[in-house]
């Protein structure tokens, strides 16, 4: 045998073997695997957090509509905290509650109260204003002299990685309820006396 058959024999051997084939493979997927395992978790955390900040909205906007007497500082301060206990980042948020009135055909703002930080849009969160009402949300027919109260949340996400979710993100959640008891709530008077702009400061805890 000659050294020029030796050396087809020997390349052909390593043309048609397989071992290996497999692993390779792997190897170049796998980037591509990793990439989207940690996007999928990046974004399925992101959609969780919002899903428990739309449920925190709702339940402060149910516990708001059950509301028999006026809304006071110490209820105000009680709906800070109960807002703190259901979503950890909201101490860097915002809320803003406000009463929408309906008469002769047109939606008003009776009141707006807001407390937080404003690490969400860098600002306070102004008050409420007429052409800001969120018209898809509140109800298509109602009666004159009608109220609905709008709560709004404005919570930051701290994604695991800003280069999946952007660090600035933050859930803006609008919940609207009937007052449940009572035709209107109203501001009690110290309430409205405290408010800076809509904004209270309720004390630290």
């Amino acid at each position: 045998m000659t050294r020029f058959s030796r050396m087809s024999r020997i390349i052909g051997q390593f043309v048609r073997d397989e071992r290996g084939s497999i692993t390779l493979e792997f190897v170049l997927w796998l980037p591509f695997l990793l990439f989207w395992v940690i996007f999928s978790l990046a974004v399925f955390l992101a959609m969780d957090n919002r899903y428990d900040a739309a449920k925190a909205t709702y339940t402060i906007s149910d516990v708001v509509s059950r509301f028999k007497e006026n809304l006071t500082r110490d209820r105000l301060v009680e709906l800070q905290l109960l807002m703190h206990q259901l979503l950890p980042n909201s101490t860097q948020g915002m809320m803003r509650l406000s009463s929408v009135e309906f008469d002769q055909g047109a939606y008003t703002v009776q009141w707006t109260a807001c407390f937080g930080g404003d690490a969400v849009l860098g600002t306070n969160v102004p008050p409420m204003t007429d052409d800001q009402i969120p018209l898809n949300l509140v109800p298509a027919f109602m009666d004159d002299k009608d109220t609905v109260i709008v709560t709004e949340t404005f919570t930051p996400y701290f994604p695991i990685s800003d280069f999946w979710v952007p660090s600035s993100l933050a859930w803006q959640i609008g919940v609207v309820t009937r007052p449940r008891f009572v035709a209107k709530i109203d501001l009690d008077d110290d309430l409205q006396d405290a408010l800076d702009n809509c904004r209270f400061a309720p004390p630290e805890t």
